[in-house]
């Protein structure tokens, strides 16, 4: 399957794409679930999330908070949406298409913000970063999260792009666009048959 189909998943191989998604990506999803740290009545945005495994989930733990997501995929946005019809018609989680370059929503809008396994996608990550920032509250708490290798000095990087960058560059570029406390949790996680490391960066915004 074309890698192109886990950015913007679309039509039959799109929806494919979804539930390999939902079913590979229980351990990461978990990994940044607990990296996320939510608290009753948060303001949340989730940025890709995909079949909308992981919104669902924050938005049971969020209580009377309001969860919001965005998603580029057409596919993905109906798929999420039957997941979280309830949530919906509540009016407690809101579904909109956009991408991490350009949020729609307002300045300060949330408490927190997660991504998980989007960032090998991201066009410009650095001045991305720094949209992220601009949503979040100041003290707001951003969980990123995707899957790393090790290079051969035994140093961990970005997995599935051209010259992946390492967590210190990463580290870097958040702390560029308006991050501090940046700490990187990690942990063996299972993708379909593979097993691999999975990185939440997790940072405050300043």
């Amino acid at each position: 399957m074309c890698l192109s189909q886990f950015g913007d998943p679309r039509g039959p191989l799109g929806w494919l794409a979804g539930k390999l998604m939902a079913r590979g990506n229980i351990d990461i999803n978990q990994l940044a679930l607990e990296a996320l740290d939510l608290q009753p009545g948060d303001h949340v945005l989730e940025i890709g999330f995909g079949p909308g495994v992981t919104l669902a989930e924050i938005a049971k733990q969020a209580g009377d908070g309001f969860v919001a997501g965005i998603e580029p995929s057409e596919t993905m946005l109906r798929e999420a949406a039957g997941r979280l019809k309830e949530h919906i018609e509540a009016g407690s989680v809101e579904l909109k298409s956009g991408s991490v370059s350009s949020i729609p929503y307002e300045d300060g809008r949330f408490d927190r913000v997660l991504t998980v396994n989007t960032i090998y996608f991201w066009e410009q990550p650095e001045s991305d970063l720094r949209e992220v920032r601009r949503v979040l509250k100041p003290g707001g708490r951003f969980a990123l999260v995707f899957r790393a290798i090790k290079d051969e000095n035994g140093a961990l990087r970005m997995q599935g792009v051209p010259d992946p960058p390492s967590l210190e560059e990463l580290t870097r570029w958040m702390e560029s666009a308006g991050f501090t406390d940046v700490i990187a949790h990690d942990r063996d996680i299972r993708f379909l048959m593979s097993t691999m490391k999975g990185i939440a960066l997790v940072a405050r915004a300043e």
